[in-house]
């Protein structure tokens, strides 16, 4: 009897205790789901600070250079030579630089404010032209360019494809003997050019970058340039 009457009390206790837990979950189902973690959204702010070296492609006869002073000003219309890289004829001139970038991204939109040091590569002599019944002998030329981008960039993983519109501000000096008497030369000019490549993730802040560039207006042909950078997200 009393063994019949304990297994009637566990079971009477059973049903009461799922009952009032059926009971408790209906009336507290939302309350569970509103207070289940959410995943902590992604940061849309980071800061990237870049360094490495570019290669470009320079149209020379495009750059407005004048002539500042040397001994070429006793030569006749040494001050008049507007082309002293060859005029028309020489198109093409190679250049290597160091390059620094600093940028902010913010929901994908990038925005860029970088440096680079170019200089020409050229042989003495190899790009010596008779311009305006002078025979005219480029020595050096050295640039500062300081460069404003606007783009974008979406992330793939550990790979970050990206888009950018350079402005280029360029600020020349040219060494260029004309009809045997040094000159130098200067000059300062704006150019346009289109940006586009990726960056892969190393590590969690380190990132390596390869791009390619168009020149749209100005001196800048085409070019590339490969750079390590630090990608530093902010919430």
């Amino acid at each position: 009897m009393n063994l019949r009457r304990n297994v009637v009390v566990a079971l009477c206790g059973v049903v009461l205790l799922v009952s009032g837990a059926a009971l408790a979950k209906e009336e507290h189902g939302d309350d569970v789901s509103v207070t289940k973690p959410e995943p902590e959204p992604d940061a849309t702010f980071a800061y990237e600070l870049a360094m490495g070296f570019a290669g470009a492609v320079l149209d020379p006869s495009a750059m407005p250079l004048v002539f500042q002073s040397g001994e070429a000003v006793n030569v006749a219309g040494a001050t008049g030579l507007t082309a002293p890289f060859g005029g028309a004829s020489l198109r093409q001139l190679v250049t290597a630089s160091p390059s620094w970038e600093t940028r902010a991204i913010q929901s994908h939109v990038r925005f860029t404010l970088g440096l680079q040091k170019p200089y020409a590569a050229f042989r003495q002599g190899a790009i010596d032209a008779d311009v305006d019944g002078l025979r005219v002998s480029p020595r050096s030329l050295s640039l500062w360019v300081v460069r404003f981008g606007l783009g974008g960039e979406y992330t793939f993983g550990r790979v970050t494809p990206f888009a950018d519109v350079l402005g280029d501000v360029q600020l020349a000096t040219a060494e260029v003997t004309v009809g045997g008497q040094p000159g130098k030369y200067t000059s300062s000019g704006f150019g346009f050019s289109m940006r586009a490549g990726a960056r892969v993730r190393v590590d969690k802040y380190l990132s390596v970058g390869l791009a390619g560039e168009y020149g749209l207006v100005g001196t800048p042909r085409h070019g590339a340039s490969l750079m390590v950078g630090w990608v530093f997200p902010i919430d």
